[in-house]
């Protein structure tokens, strides 16, 4: 469903397509890396596991801030907010997500699966 910019686990193809295009640069850049050092290694399969990895912890992150973690939206100020640290609950309107994680463990939650995954995927990626 659509949502307010901010909204956490909100995603877009805009930035769905950045997370590829970061993940698939750090992938590349890897490998010039390895390449620069003297190693043999095949550029193709470094920049789309990179790709991989990128699109699948931004998908990750986006399923756990949604689900997870409180999104709150200010009714006068027509924007997200934190609840706590801007405005008092009351003055703001639940749109989505429970409150159980922080943004802070969304993220370290996210990473840790993330890195796990791509250390079981890798190897198909490096025959």
């Amino acid at each position: 469903k659509k949502v307010p910019p901010g909204t956490n686990g909100g995603v877009t193809a805009v930035g769905m397509g950045f997370s590829a295009l970061g993940g698939l640069i750090i992938g590349a850049g890897a490998a010039i890396m390895d390449m620069l050092s003297g190693l043999s290694v095949n550029l193709v399969s470094f920049a789309l596991f990179g790709l991989v990895c990128g699109t699948l912890g931004s998908v990750i992150d986006s399923a756990f801030g949604a689900t997870l973690q409180v999104t709150h939206f200010d009714r006068d100020k027509k924007l997200i907010i934190q609840p706590g640290k801007e405005s008092s609950r009351a003055d703001s309107l639940k749109i989505s997500g429970r409150d159980v994680l922080s943004n802070v463990q969304v993220n370290i939650i996210s990473i840790f699966l993330s890195s796990t995954i791509g250390a079981m995927i890798g190897p198909s990626f490096f025959k």
